[in-house]
C-alpha cells in the first residue's frame, strides 16, 4: 500500500515535469545542490514543479532570463522524500520574489480534485533563517485521497537570482533535514 500511496503522492506533489527550458543557463548550474552534498541513499531525479496543487499562484515565476533545476528522491526514483530546487535569474528578481511569496502566502487553504481523488490542505509561513537579500519559508500539509502529504519550501533572492527549494514527503517533513538541505542550497547561490 505504501508504494501505491507514494506513487500517487509523487504525482500530486511533483506534478508534471514543469520546469521550462530557457536559452542559456550560464554559470547557474554549479550553484545547484548536487548529489555529492546529500547523504547516501539519495538519487538524482528529474526536477519537478514546486507549485502547490490547488493554488496556481504558487508556481515558480515565468520570465526568467536563465533557469536551471534539479531533483532528488530518497531510496528509489519516484519515491519519498523528494527534493526539488529551481534557480533562475530575473531582470527584476525582487518582483519575482514578491510574486512567488505572495502566491504561496495566498494558498492558506486549498481543496479540489486531482487525478480523481479529493484533496484538502493548508499552507503557512514558516520561521526560518534569513538568506540572501530576501528569503521566506513555507510549509504545507495535505490530505490526498486519505493519505497525509507534507512539504517545506524556502524561497531566496540574492541579487538577480531567485531560488526555490522544496522537500516533500508522505506524512511529515523532517524539520532538521529540511533546514540543513535548504541552507546548503541557499549558501551555494
Amino acid at each position: 500500500m505504501k508504494r501505491v500511496v507514494s506513487a500517487v503522492a509523487v504525482v500530486v506533489l511533483a506534478g508534471a515535469l514543469a520546469v521550462p527550458a530557457v536559452a542559456s543557463t550560464g554559470s547557474l548550474r554549479p550553484k545547484l545542490l548536487s548529489l555529492s552534498q546529500l547523504p547516501q541513499g539519495w538519487l538524482a531525479a528529474g526536477a519537478s514543479s514546486t507549485a502547490v496543487f490547488g493554488c496556481r499562484a504558487s508556481g515558480f515565476p515565468t520570465g526568467s532570463t536563465r533557469l536551471v533545476a534539479v531533483g532528488f528522491n530518497y531510496g528509489s526514483l519516484k519515491s519519498f522524500p523528494l527534493l526539488t530546487e529551481n534557480l533562475a535569474t530575473f531582470k527584476s528578481a525582487a518582483s519575482a520574489f514578491a510574486t512567488l511569496t505572495a502566491g504561496l502566502g495566498g494558498c492558506g487553504h486549498v481543496r479540489g480534485v486531482r487525478n480523481g481523488k479529493s484533496f484538502t490542505g493548508t499552507v503557512t509561513k514558516l520561521a526560518f533563517t534569513s538568506f540572501g537579500n530576501q528569503s521566506a519559508a513555507f510549509r504545507g500539509s495535505f490530505s490526498f485521497g486519505g493519505s497525509p502529504l507534507a512539504f517545506a519550501l524556502l524561497v531566496v533572492r540574492k541579487g538577480s537570482e531567485l531560488m526555490e527549494f522544496e522537500e516533500g514527503n508522505v506524512g511529515t517533513v523532517n524539520a532538521g533535514s529540511f533546514r540543513a538541505f535548504a541552507a546548503d542550497a541557499a549558501n551555494k547561490m
